[in-house]
């Protein structure tokens, strides 16, 4: 008897403080986002955004270390990297991670996202969901491309320097753009101080709110999965003679789903420790050093882009001399197009094999872009 009422008091102070913070905090409000349903099917596909998130926490918590020892000076900034790399403890491995995470980053946030178009996923009332997303590319592509300055070598005055003359190829604002980032007509270090606030402040600051808002969305909508989930429904109704066309698939609940909590967790939590793995093993067999790879430095230092910008290089070698600004509008107006994809493909039909001409194009694009990206490599490895 003493040890059942001793077992419910403790229930009933568990309850208590449970109650308190509630009343508070609002406890529920996490509780059902634990229970929210989610489809049973291809559920590791799902994992592909919770694997973004991790790598992208990697990079802010790798980030963090570096900036407490990186100095923003034209002068001491290269300095800076190699006391990282050759004095701090561990300051090699934590670069090598930060490095690593935002090689993986690309890769996994590229499936993520043609995942998503594939499955049609995007479509009503999800389009939010995938223009937030495709910002949230965007800032990242934005963060990767002032990263490769930080350095503060040859290859990142090089970087600067290209960067800076394709802005001014841009008719009308370019000369502008160009002075504006750059902080003058050359690379210097008002460039770096440019590029160092948008790095570590500015993007992370808008990508931290993109993201906040990107997983409110999902909480809000749920996941769509794939139309196989929803098979039964949809059967039901084209047997009571509702056309197949006017059938809104995305808003449907699947015919199997399982909460959050555990499954989808679980799924999550092994892709993220198998990332960390991942990046870990790799910052401790192929670890970057002060000189991009090399040691020791090299006495003549062969400029290239960081390989998640080979795509973009490859396409603008088939726009020389005049015609550069034709290529640079065209690759603006590509980036500009991806939020905007729920808005142009309208139809209700989610299945790759219904919407076949969506599918191709959006199939091609994204082979042409690996295919880019290979040439590149090829011509600039070689070089």
């Amino acid at each position: 008897m003493e040890r059942s009422e001793e077992a419910g008091l403790r229930h009933g102070m568990r309850q208590s403080l449970r109650d308190w913070f509630d009343e508070r905090v609002g406890l529920d409000i996490f509780e059902r986002m634990l229970q929210k349903p989610l489809p049973k099917r291809g559920a590791w596909f799902y994992t592909l955004g919770s694997a973004t998130l991790s790598l992208i926490t990697i990079q802010f918590v790798t980030g963090a270390f570096l900036m407490f020892y990186y100095v923003p000076d034209g002068e001491y900034a290269e300095q800076s990297i190699r006391y990282i790399t050759e004095q701090v403890s561990y300051g090699w491995y934590l670069r090598s991670m930060h490095r690593w995470s935002a090689n993986l980053l690309f890769v996994v946030i590229g499936l993520h996202m043609f995942r998503v178009f594939v499955s049609g996923s995007f479509k009503r009332p999800r389009e939010m969901t995938w223009v937030i997303g495709a910002l949230i590319f965007l800032t990242v592509i934005g963060i990767g491309l002032t990263g490769g300055l930080l350095p503060w070598d040859d290859n990142a005055h090089w970087i600067g320097t290209v960067f800076g003359n394709t802005l001014s190829y841009f008719p009308l604002v370019g000369p502008f753009l160009r002075s504006a980032l750059l902080g003058g007509e050359h690379v210097g270090t008002l460039t770096l101080t440019r590029f160092y606030a948008l790095h570590v402040w500015v993007l992370p600051l808008v990508l931290g709110i993109l993201i906040t808002l990107h997983l409110y969305l999902i909480r809000k909508h749920g996941l769509f999965g794939s139309v196989i989930e929803y098979r039964d429904q949809i059967a039901a109704l084209k047997a009571k003679g509702v056309p197949r066309e006017s059938i809104i698939v995305t808003k449907m609940t699947p015919d199997e789903t399982e909460p959050f909590y555990p499954a989808q967790v679980f799924r999550d939590s092994i892709v993220a420790f198998g990332l960390i793995t991942a990046v870990s093993l790799f910052s401790i067999l192929f670890p970057f050093s002060p000189y991009r790879g090399e040691e020791p430095p090299p006495t003549e230092i062969i400029p290239r882009p960081e390989w998640f910008f080979w795509s973009v290089d490859e396409w603008l070698m088939f726009f020389p001399g005049r015609l550069i600004p034709i290529g640079l509008i065209l690759v603006t107006l590509f980036f500009l197009f991806l939020p905007l994809i729920p808005f142009v493909e309208r139809h209700p039909e989610v299945s790759p094999i219904r919407r076949p001409v969506p599918t191709i194009i959006g199939t091609w694009v994204y082979l042409f872009i690996i295919v880019l990206a290979l040439m590149a490599g090829a011509r600039i490895l070689n070089y």
